[in-house]
């Protein structure tokens, strides 16, 4: 067993963790699962700042206009008005898309992220916060 199979086996089954301290330190076998846990906070805490002062509207799904109704599909506009986000939870067509200049460049410039990890760490901050599993956020540059 390689390190990081064992950092995988020692973050998803407390019962072997005594087991795999004889072969690996407590600090190789936490080092990533720290590092990912506290990077997961900064990432959550940075885009709930963003989220600070908005208002969220249902839209219709149908039509792409204000609902007074609730409806799967829901809009997130800054402090300002301005379109931060939106995300459709219906099971048929769901989708997660948010918008370059006011959230994804400011979440990468502001925790020094690349590509890849901005991804993974929004799909993350998806699945938890918004109970939306297997989504690939799109980023748009316009809207």
């Amino acid at each position: 067993m390689n390190l990081e199979k064992a950092k995988q086996a020692y973050k998803e089954n407390p019962m072997l963790r005594e087991i795999l301290k004889e072969f690996f330190t407590e600090d190789e076998l936490t080092s990533c699962y720290i590092s990912k846990q506290k990077t997961d906070i900064e990432f959550n805490k940075a885009f709930n700042d963003i989220l600070k002062g908005s208002t969220q509207r249902y839209l219709n799904p149908k039509t792409n206009k204000v609902s007074k109704n609730k409806t799967t599909r829901i809009e997130v506009l800054d402090k300002y008005g301005n379109w931060l986000l939106d995300y459709n939870t219906d099971k048929k067509n769901p989708y997660f898309r948010y918008q370059y200049d006011r959230v994804y460049t400011i979440l990468r410039e502001q925790l020094s992220l690349q590509d890849e990890e901005e991804e993974s760490l929004m799909k993350r901050l998806i699945a938890t916060q918004y109970k939306m599993k297997d989504i690939h956020p799109f980023v748009w540059v316009f809207h």
